[in-house]
This record gives structure tokens, sequence and C-alpha cells, in this order.
């Protein structure tokens, strides 16, 4: 029996499909608002966070905090969220300096990459590095990134959108980046 089996469905390394088939009645995380397969109960649309995943599925209460938004009491973006870092690393926060150092790096990286990718209308290659960029700010407790990585995946087939979302994401990357090394 399974709480919770989060998997991803395209993977370079397999399907999370057969997973899916597996287990039986299931509830499922979507990326997109895609009709769910057949056998699913209901279903959240990624990003999620953690409030209302608690909601979907019951977790111990000590799992939930603050407002489960990553926004401060005055409205302001939390840029690193040590205790959504906690609960993403399963209290494991001797490796969290490090990993904030990794993603510094790879932001810095990857930025460039996606900004050409962006401009050539190339929406998979965009998809893919948002996609492991999103991994690695739940990680980190960069939940202000991370929400905004999925405003940006979820408007990929809106040129307009996604121009005005990605501005808004590689500025508030490069804000980030400082707070990663520090």
């Amino acid at each position: 029996r399974f709480d919770l089996c989060l998997a991803d469905i395209q993977l370079p390394d397999g399907r999370g499909d057969s997973l899916r088939d597996c287990v039986g009645p299931q509830r499922l995380l979507l990326m997109s608002g895609d009709p769910p397969p057949v056998g699913a109960t209901d279903w959240l649309q990624k990003p999620i966070d953690l409030a209302q995943l608690a909601r979907w599925l019951p977790l111990p209460g000590s799992l939930v905090s603050g407002n489960g938004r990553g926004v401060k009491p005055d409205g302001q973006a939390i840029l690193l969220d040590d205790a959504a870092a906690a609960r993403a690393l399963g209290a494991g926060l001797p490796s969290l300096p490090g990993l904030r150092r990794l993603l510094a790096s790879e932001l810095e990286r990857e930025l460039p990459r996606l900004a050409e990718a962006l401009t050539a209308g190339q929406t998979a290659p965009l998809a893919a590095g948002l996609h492991r960029l999103q991994a690695a700010c739940a990680l980190c407790g960069a939940s202000d990134l991370q929400r905004r990585g999925g405003e940006l995946l979820g408007a990929l087939q809106n040129p307009d959108l996604r121009h005005v979302l990605w501005c808004r994401y590689a500025e508030a990357a490069q804000q980030l980046v400082p707070a990663l090394r520090a």
C-alpha cells in the first residue's frame, strides 16, 4: 500500500505510466490540464504546494507550515525557505549549502541556454530545462522560483504569455543566485 507515489511520466531513463498501471486506483498529478487516464479518481495540476497536497492526501500535520506559498506576511517572496528545503530533503540540511551552490551554478549555466530556446520557439528543450530546475528549486527551498517555473511551464504554448513569464522567471533567478551562494 502506498500513501504517496510521485513519478514523472516522461523521463529520459523510463516512463512512469507502467508504475502507475501497477498501483491500482490512483490520484494523479498532472503537468497540464490533460484529462486523466482511466482509473484516476481525481488529479492535481503541477506545480502544487504542500498545503494543496495536504488537503488532497492526508499527511502528517508537521509537514505543513506557514501559508504553503513561500510568501512572507508582508507579501514579499521568500527567496530561500529552509523549512521547505528540510521537508524536501527529509531534514537532510547538512547537504543544503552544497545543493544551493550547485543550483546557483546550474542557473548561471542554464538561463542563457533556455533563453536561446525561448527565442527560437523551441518549447521542448525549454520545458525539459525548466522541469529539471523546478526539481532543484524544490530541494533547495527556492519556492518562489519553483512557482514561477511552474507558471512558465503552463504557458509554453502561448508565445506572448511565455515571453512575459520568462522575463519574470529570469529576473527572479538572477536575484536568487547571490542568495544561493551566501
